[in-house]
């Protein structure tokens, strides 16, 4: 008896030290979880009904509400899953959040997401403050009655009382935590689907935190909007608010954009403008992709009152209904007159304002102290334009827009990426996207730099 009491308890003390390990492992995983819903708690206040966290696999959170503060209503979530490629992650994830640093690749998953357009939290949120050049109607309500915004009484109207959906977000650093790949997608049925994915280059310390992101480079970034609803309820709600058909809405709206912009003193390329239509009509698919040919800080877009200061139109494509876009310098600048506030925003949303740098006016030139009398003036503002460059010279302007001709007579606009003694490397946009392709020196016939 005693030798088969023996055998059981040595059996049984395996399974006691998984259990203990298990139980020191949920603790932890659920201590640190609590500690940083604790820490946020002075803007939304987070519970949940319950925590499972076991070695090997996922951590779900189940029943989640949380209440923005100061509302009494909830923002409800079914379940909150955290995946992760290393099972210890969970246990220093206070640690990297706030730091910003994530060591492992790290998934974030938001199932069934509720927010009701009637609960407090909607109805009473402050609008933020807008600039004075901003107050003008938006472009999606420029043949919409009375309408200056697509508000929440608008979504109401158009029958969207309880939005319903899904979120993730995903970050995979690399090895030396200098690089960091950032994918959020969203779906909310009968209303649209995004995936946004943007490569990170970390400054020193490599933190994502607001801080440190003036600093933080863009390498890439994608966006994919997908229309699950939207565009149609929006054309019906303008059209009756217009007394016009549904059918007959988005070529009264396209006349109507025209006009704006010839009012506004911008001439927009006919293609330019159908695509811009075109991304209102029904399932549309708008893809966008930028790709920097030179350092681009997320610090510099923040202050920039002009896209073109940190970065040019042939650096960007863009895809509407799966058609390319050739964007010629025009257009870009309309672009970026339409856009570049939005841009601009999105920027200031993710770092700090103590971080943005602050333009520096020149200072002025001192005449006066060389010739009394004489009122200092300012030195003109000298215009970039496109300037003959010899070949020799190419190398100091490596990822500016460049056009050339050949001996043959076929000219090229791209940007320059790449030069070497014998050929230089250009990247072109083309119907299916963007090609790069090497050009002889010996075909060369004239080149020019925008400088």
């Amino acid at each position: 008896m005693r030798k088969w009491l023996k055998w059981i308890v040595l059996a049984l003390i395996p399974i006691i030290m998984l259990a203990v390990v298990q139980g020191y492992y949920w603790y932890q995983v659920k201590s640190n979880l609590d500690e940083l819903i604790a820490s946020i708690r002075p803007f939304v206040k987070i519970e949940y009904a319950d925590l499972s966290a076991s070695l090997f696999n996922d951590v779900e959170l189940q029943g989640i509400q949380a209440r923005p503060v100061p509302f009494n209503d909830a923002i409800t979530i079914e379940r909150i899953v955290l995946q992760s490629s290393s099972w210890s992650n969970f246990l220093s994830l206070k640690t990297q959040v706030r730091s910003g640093v994530i060591k492992d690749a790290l998934d974030l998953k938001l199932i069934n997401i509720r927010y009701d357009l009637n609960a407090d939290y909607a109805r009473e949120q402050p609008m933020p403050e807008v600039e004075a050049e901003e107050e003008k109607a938006s472009l999606e309500v420029l043949l919409c009655g009375d309408e200056r915004s697509i508000s929440r009484q608008s979504l109401l109207r158009m029958g969207y009382d309880r939005l319903s959906g899904e979120m993730s977000l995903l970050i995979e650093p690399s090895a030396n935590s200098q690089l960091v790949k950032l994918n959020l997608a969203a779906e909310f049925p009968l209303l649209f689907k995004a995936d946004a994915s943007v490569w990170l280059g970390l400054s020193q310390g490599g933190t994502l935190r607001r801080e440190g992101m003036a600093k933080t480079s863009i390498k890439l970034f994608g966006l994919t909007l997908s229309d699950l609803g939207y565009n149609q309820r929006w054309q019906t709600f303008c059209a009756q608010a217009e007394n016009l058909s549904a059918n007959t809405y988005l070529d009264a709206y396209r006349g109507e954009i025209n006009e704006w912009l010839i009012a506004e003193g911008r001439s927009v390329d006919d293609s330019l403008l159908d695509a811009f239509v075109s991304a209102k009509t029904t399932q549309s698919i708008v893809a966008a992709r930028l790709e920097p040919a030179e350092r681009l800080e997320v610090g510099a877009l923040a202050q920039s009152k002009g896209l073109d200061n940190v970065f040019s139109g042939s650096e960007f494509a863009l895809q509407v209904n799966g058609k390319v876009l050739e964007i010629s310098d025009d257009d870009w600048r309309d672009l970026q007159a339409l856009f570049g506030s939005n841009v601009r925003k999105a920027a200031m949303a993710v770092v700090s304002k103590e971080s943005v740098p602050v333009e520096e006016k020149p200072e002025e030139p001192r005449i006066s102290e060389i010739v009394p009398g004489v009122v200092p003036i300012h030195a003109p503002v000298v215009q970039k334009t496109y300037q003959v460059t010899p070949f020799n010279e190419l190398s100091e302007h490596v990822g500016r827009k460049i056009k050339l001709r050949t001996f043959f007579g076929n000219e090229i606009n791209g940007v320059l990426v790449e030069t070497s003694a014998s050929s230089i490397s250009v990247r072109h946009q083309v119907e299916q996207g963007r090609a790069t392709f090497p050009v002889s020196k010996e075909k060369i016939a004239l080149i020019e730099v925008y400088r």
